[in-house]
């Protein structure tokens, strides 16, 4: 039942093809990061590539509620660590606007390299099955989305597939 519940689950759905607005979820940003338009230097594609990966080493670093909700001291110190947390998100959400708001720059579409694509297949596997992809399965994957209409597509498709594998399933 939880694996067709996994293939059937409208929620996940959404989450992964990042049809959700307030959390658009990592699909979303490999497709706002390399097919929008952004300036075509080397500096400004590491400048936001630095800011994602920023705000998701904060995104994973949020403090954690106390298990005892009733401490009031411990709660007290909760919400002061959120309210930090969440302004220092704002900051780094409002400089990723402003560095995707910047059009004075020539612009042109960002194609995924070699090594962002072996990276993406990487941290596709560490999201899902928390490990890294065995050379044959990295040598099948690359092939895979390769064979795809577009790199992200294909990323979007091993995503979907490394869900419902039973390690997967069962692990997780």
């Amino acid at each position: 039942l939880q694996a067709i519940f996994t293939r059937n689950d409208p929620l996940l759905s959404s989450m992964v093809e990042g049809n959700n607005r307030r959390n658009p979820g990592w699909i979303a940003e490999l497709i706002e990061l390399y097919s929008s338009k952004t300036s075509i230097t080397s500096k400004s594609k590491k400048q936001l590539r630095r800011l994602y990966e920023h705000r998701t080493k904060s995104v994973s670093g949020a403090p954690k509620k106390p298990k005892n909700i009733l401490n009031k001291i411990a709660m007290k110190k909760y919400y002061a660590a959120r309210k930090t947390h969440l302004q220092r998100l704002r900051k780094i959400n409002r400089a990723i606007s402003r560095f995707n708001g910047n059009k004075n720059t020539k612009s042109a579409t960002i194609t995924i390299t070699l090594r962002d694509l072996d990276q993406s297949i990487s941290e596709t596997f560490l999201r899902t099955v928390s490990r890294f992809p065995t050379a044959l399965e990295r040598a099948k994957a690359t092939t895979d989305i390769n064979k795809a209409k577009n790199e992200i597509d294909g990323i979007k498709e091993l995503l979907w597939v490394m869900l419902n594998t039973k390690e997967f399933l069962v692990n997780h």
